[in-house]
């Protein structure tokens, strides 16, 4: 009973590659795409924060209302591209997942559809169909909570802790030194 559940595990895993295979040429792009829309999208969030560093800096030195104003303004600009990228984001992100799914089961299928008739016979592939479907669907899940997740935050961990060192290096240290051993954890 035991060696039936391996090898039965054994073919699950064997069956994922074999479908993130038939996926990896679109993947590369998306994955590079997703990447570069998030360091941009991660950098101008540190935007603001500058610039409100300018503005304290400002009041307590030199106030103006006029520069003052301009950074204002320039805040809420940056907020605005901010979520127009968001929006951007996840239904550019939405899309084009689907799409790679619907492509990816349309080429699976179709081989399917390919195999001799004895081989539907021995099997029953409405179960094989089910199991490559969710395989789909579970796929283009990890993809979306990786890139849409996961990602920004590890840049944001990295962005945040360049500008602190660059700001004030005691201070930045003192960050990564409390920050990045937890991630560890």
């Amino acid at each position: 009973r035991m060696t039936e559940r391996k090898a039965a595990e054994k073919g699950s895993f064997r069956e994922f590659y074999e479908i993130l295979s038939y996926l990896a040429p679109k993947l590369h792009s998306y994955v590079l795409e997703r990447t570069v829309i998030s360091v941009v999208y991660e950098t101008l969030k540190l935007v603001p924060v500058y610039l409100v560093k300018i503005i304290i800096d400002d009041v307590f030195t030199q106030p103006s209302f006029h520069k003052d104003g301009l950074l204002v303004l320039g805040i809420f600009v940056v907020f605005l591209i901010l979520a127009a990228v968001d929006l951007g984001t996840f239904v550019g992100a939405n899309t084009k997942l689907a799409d790679m799914q619907k492509q990816l089961l349309e080429r699976i299928h179709r081989k399917l559809l390919k195999l001799p008739i004895s081989y539907h016979e021995k099997q029953r592939t409405g179960s094989v169909i089910t199991k490559i479907n969710k395989a789909g669907h579970y796929l283009a899940e990890i993809l979306w909570f990786t890139h849409l997740e996961i990602v920004p935050i590890i840049l944001q961990l990295i962005l945040t802790s360049g500008l602190l060192i660059y700001t004030d290096w005691k201070i930045g240290l003192l960050y990564v030194g409390e920050i990045f051993p937890l991630l560890w954890l």
